[in-house]
């Protein structure tokens, strides 16, 4: 995640809506506790892999794991401080 941080997603994950509010995503989500403001252009250089399992059957059977993956970069630049009382 460029912070050092990992997360692993066995799900394809929940798209946020405004109501969760702050939650976190219940299956698959990361949250980022440092602005990148110090790194590099200012930015989290972030890598995504994705792996699938892909099984054929017929006359033959054969299974694949085909993996993608992809990098870019994130500007975390702000951090806000929930106070709950």
């Amino acid at each position: 995640m460029g912070d050092g941080g990992t997360v692993t997603c066995t799900k394809p994950g929940t798209k946020y809506d405004t109501s969760m509010g702050f939650n976190s995503s219940p299956d698959c989500g990361y949250r980022y506790l440092k602005t990148s403001l110090k790194q590099p252009g200012g930015r989290y250089t972030v890598q995504a892999t994705s792996t699938y399992d892909v099984v054929f059957t017929g006359a033959l059977t054969a299974t694949l794991n085909p993996t993608t993956s992809s990098t870019t970069t994130v500007a975390i630049t702000e951090y806000q401080a929930i106070v709950e009382r």
